[in-house]
């Protein structure tokens, strides 16, 4: 299972630049466990995880960069998407893969 989610998710545009606020990315609701469930529960081999696309926004607080949910009103800033997948995945017993575009 193949999950695309990011700043996009929050602009409805099909095609990010870099140039979004990261202020945008607010997933209240996000669920990992859910998602890990769900591929588990419908026969997926693995779940891959963009955990950074071609805009360069990253779905961890990374040291790098400064887009990326660290700059985000998502839990204050404290957030980590990739974290909480891999706990998830980890206790669905379902094996987590990740990719990283190397556009940006």
């Amino acid at each position: 299972m193949f999950l695309h989610f990011g700043t996009n998710t929050f602009t409805d545009l099909d095609w990010g630049a870099g140039h979004v606020d990261p202020s945008v990315f607010n997933p209240t609701a996000l669920n990992a466990s859910q998602w890990a469930n769900v591929a588990k529960d419908n026969g997926f081999l693995r779940v891959i995880l963009t955990v950074k696309h071609c805009d360069g926004f990253c779905l961890w607080p990374s040291q790098y960069t400064d887009y990326s949910v660290k700059s985000s009103s998502w839990r204050n800033g404290t957030g980590d998407v990739v974290k909480e997948l891999t706990e998830a995945a980890k206790s669905a017993g379902v094996p987590l893969g990740v990719y990283l575009s190397p556009w940006d």
